[in-house]
């Protein structure tokens, strides 16, 4: 929490939502995850040590000159929990916690991500290890079945997946020639045969069976002395939680040595001359390859030497060692008798971290949590100066930190328990040996947790929020007196206090997000208006300060936000997620759903986040991941690259003392001024954290187009999936009692024979024209071939959901569909056949956004539309996956790959373009750089994208309506308004330039350099040629927006509406098929005497089809959403009903109102008129049927017996008999066929009766006389 009467603010418009220039780097973690892991520290080739903590990767140097330098990798988003590292010992794999546990590879020497393996394990990866070659891994889930799986990993391929056991698998080894797992009271030696495992189980024969946690084997030495030891060579041994080592020849015991430990040994080391061990004992133990103990090294405990840690990791290299313990240090040592352990990392441990606080004119800052210790770090050294464990009073449970503040003087520190106990100790500025202090004050005036403290600015008050909602006022001045605060109108956790500058009145605010503001010292709380007059604050942490509006949602009064600090100096809000995000806004911002900065790193809710007093950093504490995170505030002055930080927000930080005790800061903050310096930063990995590129968020203010966020927050989540349908219809049978079996089945069938629509509302790049002149697109479940000269389509029929996407071969000889799913497939089909020539599943999760054929058509790539946006590259013809990736953190739209190159491919989506190149059986990928060419509005969603003449070329168009030309990774040109409105579609036309379309319904060719417009077209039913299928559906209010473009010899266009449209060269406009654009369609009706159908939707149109022509001859645009329609019995007039409760009717001939009735709110579910035309009955969700006698358009009567809504009226020729009242929704309506009955059923097959047109219920009736 800075201060901010101490700081120069920064002038900045009030109102601006965008995301701030500055941004942040991480400079040092502090913390090592040992919680729950082991053997989970390694050392490189190099010498360096890798560890992680929450979802950081780090990499140190902990030798030489560059010795207290960090690296990160940042390709997780979930705690780290396991890892591994390569035979060539500068490739590391780590594994995640998460539903869907990925593990990611990546080289230490750059922190740069190899390949990804998605979809791997449930619930996280417990243990893995590569094979000896290096080019497999092993890996287990923690899973209920301990699923292991081996991984060909630079393909990203499973090779073999199987129950590992069923209890907890603890260590998996890939040996020379098995993989071998231990766990709860087993082991088991594991062959690959093919694709599957096959196991022998472990046999401790007369030996009592032990749980087993680690696992040694001798067969990856490599020094030449170990070369000439074959004897233990083929041995396997274990670490077992008694403290014995037992030794393994092929799947029997062979040697126990008891007492290795004295307690459970947590982890096995290979060195050249043979093994280490580390255990619960607090030692770890050097042995020969003979099992002949060569020493013991004592680890210390940094809190109590006099009690044993628990030492969960051990490796070395060298003969240089390194521990990892249970208290969160890792201490180094060389391997001889005169070492003495050092420590190299440190952090919090316990369950979680919740106290923050920054010293006012140092940069120093202390933490506190479960493990009860106060810590007090040294921001510019990297290092702990000192530490108290307290509180100062010895309580059993001892009570844990929630809250800590430094004085306005920095002089004391402020300690709030979770008890309510309260101790105020004098801050230590540097580090010595000295006891710590005992408190200068102390006091307890709560029994619950202690939430919030703060001094007030002149340090004459001190706030105090507690969780029951309590909150008390001390005067310092007075020995720390309480002024008996009291407030009655909160009982609620005290979450952030904030003062004004002049101490005048105090600012609370409760779990609730409830503000009180009070004035000091008479504790009186203000009115809301005066409240609001009060501009001096001196701290901004509350989340309901007007100046931090901007935090919250757009359209909600709701925000994930759990912390913040506010800072007018740097002008920026530094804000902590409830998903472990941090995230900069610009300062002050009053207006709701403003843009920000994001950046990844920490694995669980943001305990607290505060600026070091002179802003030059930020500090972040995760709460349950217990780490401590160090970023470096760049302002926009000095700001690596900030139009494209993402790449650059990770640095390796090096900072050596010197001998004078000042610091060497190894930083590169100078600002990359153009793009090749750039791309050589990105090149040899300078400032890269892998997956950077996602840290960041839009930094464009620009306002998104209504239908990119509409496309953006659209969910294709299912609440059942096809593959549930048995299930269901089980279930159903259970439930429901035996129905009377159909004697024979119907002598006819149905054939389909014509479908009217296109999806194009949130689809693009799906329309195609085959060699033989038919266009290929989808709509619904179907892939259609329409012959647009005789106006007749084929079908493929093959998928089971909704499709998202198509493409064509480059031939144009095969087509493949993605579609939405649990378990979408891709399907590639012959248009000519209409037969399935692979189906590609088992990737993906709810669809498919984009697929595409490579131009050699060999392979096929898809995204997926799971949180990662998955991208597979496929071997179509074997069924193969050859590689996947994760794509990017938001929707991607469109990916297309490189007509000169066939290893290369492009995807652009929301405010990104990214450059892939395939290699090998993996994939790598580079940001597109906006850099300045951009302008102001920074980087803009990319809609579509082609390719140009030369491989290096690109053309992109925009969501702001521009073109963007990309070289290489570039943008080095753009065309500003080359349409009004996003630019969804974009071809190439072979080579005479360029065809665009965009959201202003205009398809505009262009000159191969972009230099001009050769043509624009427009389409509008002024441009209709005379034999056109139909008439566009336009509005007064928005254009036709056009959604795909393709062009051979005429121009293809599908659009947002459902149509398909065909361009001659002189403008003309021919509808080719067209249907209803987006929403739900519920109404049909068919004419009692001619071949046409009435449709209604929730486009808002109503529409007359010719069945004969197979096109539409009239639409009608309403206001309201409409649900139901239904032709008259003579066919001249239609009832329409709508989701609000409305119903009309319309004059059949022009669709014009007749007369509109409101007499309901509730969504019109069915509507019809009686046989005689008298009268019209409307079902609605309320529960009511309504009749109308239409000759006189007056309500005569009302059925209201019914206990849920009405969803179907229908004709019947005989009067039926009786049922009970309904006790469920109503499924049907019948008339007789003198107009004088209604029958209605509910969806628990029930009935009921009444008399038309009064609406009297009758119960005389018998259900038999209905059947009849």
């Amino acid at each position: 929490m800075t201060n901010n009467k101490l700081s120069t603010p920064v002038s900045q418009y009030p109102g601006d939502r965008t995301a701030p220039k500055g941004s942040l780097r991480l400079e040092w973690v502090y913390g090592y995850r040992s919680a729950n892991c082991r053997s989970n520290i390694h050392l490189t080739e190099s010498g360096e040590l890798v560890y992680f903590s929450a979802a950081v990767a780090i990499v140190q140097s902990i030798n030489g000159k560059n010795r207290y330098q960090q690296r990160f990798f940042l390709g997780h988003d979930d705690n780290i929990i396991s890892s591994c590292l390569h035979p060539d010992k500068t490739i590391v794999a780590t594994g995640q916690m998460g539903s869907n546990a990925r593990i990611c590879i990546w080289n230490t020497q750059d922190a740069m991500k190899l390949e990804s393996l998605l979809q791997g394990h449930k619930d996280g990866v417990g243990a893995m290890s590569f094979s000896m070659d290096g080019k497999k891994l092993a890996s287990v889930g923690i899973d209920a079945e301990n699923t292991i799986k081996i991984w060909q990993w630079n393909a990203g391929k499973i090779l073999a997946t199987v129950s590992g056991h069923s209890e907890r698998v603890f260590d998996i080894y890939y040996s020379s020639n098995c993989v071998i797992t231990c766990g709860v009271k087993h082991i088991r030696f594991w062959t690959l045969l093919g694709n599957t495992l096959q196991f022998q189980e472990g046999q401790f024969g007369k030996s009592e069976t032990l749980t087993l946690l680690c696992i040694g084997n001798f067969d990856r030495t490599t020094s030449e002395e170990s070369k000439l030891s074959t004897e233990n060579d083929d041995l396997c041994f274990t670490g077992a939680i008694n403290g014995d080592i037992l030794i393994w020849n092929k799947n029997k015991i062979d040697q126990i040595i008891s007492g290795a430990h004295n307690s459970t040994i947590y982890s096995i080391d290979i060195s050249s001359n043979g093994f280490l061990t580390s255990g619960k004992d607090g030692f770890v133990k050097e042995w020969k390859k003979d099992f002949s103990p060569i020493r013991l090294i004592h680890i210390p405990n940094l809190i109590n030497d006099s009690e044993e840690v628990n030492v969960c990791s051990v490796t070395s290299r060298n003969g240089y060692c390194v521990a990892g313990t249970r208290d969160s240090e890792i201490y180094g040592f060389e391997l001889n008798e005169n070492s003495v352990p050092q420590l190299l990392v440190q952090g919090h441990y316990g369950d979680s971290l919740s106290a923050l606080s920054c010293h006012p004119l140092e940069n120093i800052f202390a933490t506190g949590g479960d493990d009860g210790l106060l810590r007090f770090w040294d921001a510019e050294r990297f290092s702990l100066i000192k530490f108290y464990s307290t509180p100062s009073i010895r309580l059993s449970p001892s009570p844990a930190i929630r809250a800590l503040a430094f004085s306005s003087n920095g002089s004391e520190i402020a300690v709030g328990y979770e008890n309510g106990y309260i101790e105020i100790y004098p801050t230590p500025l540097k580090s010595d040996n000295e006891k710590p202090p005992n408190p200068i004050h102390k006091f307890q005036d709560r029994t619950d947790r202690i939430q919030s403290l703060v001094f007030s600015p002149n340090n004459n008050y001190f706030a105090v929020g507690c969780s029951d909602g309590g909150f008390d006022i001390y005067d310092v001045k007075d020995q720390y007196k309480n002024l008996h605060f009291k407030n009655s109108g909160n009982n609620l956790n005290i979450t952030n206090i904030d003062w004004s500058e002049d101490e005048k009145y105090v600012h609370f605010t409760s779990e609730n997000k409830q503000v009180f503001i009070a004035k000091i010292p008479s504790c009186e709380i203000v009115s809301e208006s005066e409240g609001n007059k009060i501009q001096n604050w001196a701290t901004f942490t509350s989340l309901k300060h007007k100046e931090v509006r901007g935090i919250w949602d757009k359209f909600a009064e709701k925000t994930d936000i759990a912390t913040i600090d506010g800072n007018i100096h740097s002008g920026v809000i530094a804000a902590g997620d409830k998903q472990g995000l941090i995230k900069l806004f610009r300062f002050p911002s009053e207006k709701n759903g403003a843009h920000f900065r994001k950046y990844g790193g920490h694995s669980s809710r943001i305990a607290n986040v505060c600026f070091l007093h002179d802003t030059s950093r930020l500090i972040t504490i995760g709460s349950n991941d217990c780490t401590i995170m160090q970023w470096k505030y760049l302002g926009e002055s000095d700001s690596i690259a900030p139009i494209d930080a993402r790449r650059l927000s990770v640095a390796s930080v090096s900072a050596e003392p010197g001998i004078d005790g000042t610091i060497n800061a190894d930083l590169f903050d100078g600002t990359i001024e153009d793009v090749q310096m750039l791309e050589t930063a990105q090149q040899v990995g300078s400032y890269l954290d892998s997956d950077s590129e996602d840290s960041d968020s839009d930094l464009s203010g620009a306002e998104i187009d209504s239908d990119i966020e509409k496309e953006k927050q659209m969910s294709y989540d299912r609440t059942v999936y096809r593959e549930d349908y048995q299930k269901v219809k089980k279930t159903m049978k259970e439930i429901l009692p035996p129905g009377e079996k159909r004697k024979q089945q119907p002598d006819e069938g149905l054939t389909l024979d014509y479908v009217f629509g296109y999806r194009g509302y949130d689809c693009r790049d799906n329309l195609f024209c085959l060699k033989s002149g038919e266009i290929v697109y989808h709509v619904a479940a179907l892939g259609i071939v329409l012959n647009i000269e005789q106006n007749t389509q084929k079908f493929y029929n093959c998928h089971t959901d909704d499709i998202l996407c198509l493409a064509a071969s480059p031939d144009m000889s095969l087509v493949a569909t993605g579609q939405i799913g649990r378990d979408p497939p891709v399907h590639v089909w012959d248009p000519i056949t209409m037969q399935t020539s692979s189906i590609l599943k088992g990737q993906h999760s709810r669809g498919i956004s984009a697929v595409a054929f490579s131009n050699n058509g060999k392979w096929l790539a898809s995204v997926g539309l799971d949180d990662y946006r998955t991208i597979v590259i496929w071997d179509w013809k074997k069924g193969e996956k050859l590689g996947s990736q994760r794509g990017h953190n938001d929707k991607i739209f469109c990916l297309r790959w490189n007509p000169h190159d066939e290893n290369r491919f492009v995807t652009v989506g929301i405010k990104h373009i990214k450059f892939w190149t395939k290699a090998g059986g993996g994939m790598t990928s580079k940001q597109g750089v906006f850099g300045k060419t951009s302008g102001k509005q920074g980087k803009q969603n990319q809609m579509c994208v082609v390719f140009g003449k030369t491989p290096d070329i690109c053309i992109t168009g925009g969501g702001d309506g521009c073109i963007y030309i990309w070289t290489q990774t570039s943008l080095t040109k753009k065309i500003d308004n080359a349409h009004t409105g996003p630019v969804f579609a974009i071809a190439a036309v072979q080579e005479k330039g360029y065809i665009t379309g965009g959201k202003d319904g205009k398809v505009i060719l262009w000159d191969p350099e972009f230099k001009k417009n050769i043509k624009t077209y427009e389409l509008t039913n002024k441009n209709l040629a005379s034999d056109s299928r139909g008439l566009l559906t336009e509005e007064e209010t928005s254009k036709t927006s056009i959604r795909a473009v393709t062009l051979t010899r005429r121009i293809f266009v599908g659009t947002n509406r459902g149509e398909i449209c065909e361009i001659e060269k002189d403008g003309r406009i021919r509808i080719c098929v067209q249907g209803h654009g987006e929403g739900e369609m519920w109404g049909l009706s068919t004419h009692p005497n001619k071949y046409e159908i009435c449709t209604v939707s929730d486009d808002k149109t109503v529409r007359i089809w010719s069945l004969q022509d197979r096109r539409m001859i009239r639409y009608k645009i309403f206001k309201n959403l409409l649900r139901t329609c239904e032709y008259s019995q003579s066919g001249k007039t239609i009832a329409v009903g709508t989701k609000d409760g409305h119903f009309m009717i319309l004059n059949e001939a022009d669709l014009n109102i007749i007369v509109s009735v409101e007499h309901r709110n509730q969504e019109v579910s069915d509507i019809k008129f009686s046989p005689n035309d008298r009268y019209l009955a409307v079902g609605t969700h309320d529960n009511f049927v309504d009749i109308y006698n239409v000759e006189t358009q007056k309500r005569v009567g009302i059925c209201k017996a019914n206990s849920s809504y009405i969803t179907h009226i229908d004709w019947d020729a005989n009067r039926v008999g009786i049922c009970k009242a309904n006790s469920s929704y109503i499924t049907h309506i019948d008339w007789d066929a003198n107009s004088k009955l209604i029958m209605t059923n509910s969806g628990a097959k029930e009935q009921l009766f009444y008399e038309a047109p009064r609406g009297t219920r009758i119960t005389s009736i018998k259900t038999t006389d209905v059947e009849k």
